[in-house]
C-alpha cells in the first residue's frame, strides 16, 4: 500500500470534500490523510486495490488519530466480494494509535485496502470532527516470520496512555497424517 502519501493521491480513490492529503505536523517531510466528517448515506472511504498471494502472510498497519466525537476511524482489508478479511479500528480520541495485525487470503488476486474516517457503516448520533491516517502499509512478512511456528500469535494492544495488554492466541491445528 502507499504508506506515507508522499506520492500524493495515486493510487487511492476517494470521494471529494471529505478526505485530503496534508503535511504531517510531527514529520514535516511526510504526508498524512485527513478526514473531515460530513454526513453521507453510505460512509465515505478511501479505497486502494492491492494484489496478494494466498501462500503469503501480510502485516496490515496504520497510525490513526481520532480527533472527533463519536467517530470510529478504521482500516479495513476486504475481498472483492466486499467480505471483511480484517478490520482495525480506533475508538479512543485524542492520541495517535498504531493498529496492526496479520492477513492471509484464500486465493491469489486483489483485495481492497480501505480507510474509513468515521467508521465502517457507523452512523452514531452526534458524529463530528476529524480523523487522520499515516504510515498505512500492507506488506508481506519477512521470510523468517513466514516460516515460524504458527501455533501461537501474540497481540499487543493499548487502550490509552500507560495501558498495555498482551494476548496470546493459541491455534490448534489437526496433525497431518501420512498418505496411505
Amino acid at each position: 500500500a502507499n504508506p506515507s502519501f508522499d506520492a500524493g493521491s495515486d493510487p487511492w480513490i476517494w470521494p471529494e470534500h471529505t478526505y485530503a492529503i496534508e503535511d504531517d505536523p510531527d514529520k514535516p517531510e511526510k504526508k498524512m490523510l485527513s478526514f473531515s466528517f460530513t454526513f453521507f448515506d453510505d460512509t465515505p472511504h478511501v479505497d486502494q486495490l492491492v494484489d496478494l498471494k494466498k501462500e503469503i502472510r501480510y502485516r496490515i498497519a496504520a497510525e490513526i488519530f481520532n480527533d472527533g466525537t463519536n467517530l470510529k476511524p478504521c482500516i479495513r482489508v476486504a475481498g472483492m466480494d466486499w467480505s471483511t478479511i480484517r478490520l482495525l479500528s480506533v475508538d479512543q480520541p485524542g492520541a495517535w494509535t498504531r493498529v496492526t495485525d496479520t492477513v492471509t487470503v484464500a486465493e491469489d488476486g486483489p483485495v481492497r485496502v480501505q480507510l474509513f474516517g468515521q467508521g465502517r457503516q457507523y452512523h452514531a448520533p452526534g458524529q463530528s470532527g476529524r480523523s487522520y491516517f499515516r504510515h498505512v502499509s500492507l506488506k508481506a512478512l519477512p521470510r523468517n516470520e513466514q516460516a515460524k511456528d504458527a501455533t501461537m500469535d501474540f497481540r499487543i494492544g493499548t487502550d490509552g496512555p500507560g495501558d498495555l495488554s498482551v494476548t496470546m492466541v493459541r491455534i490448534i491445528k489437526k496433525p497431518l497424517t501420512p498418505a496411505q
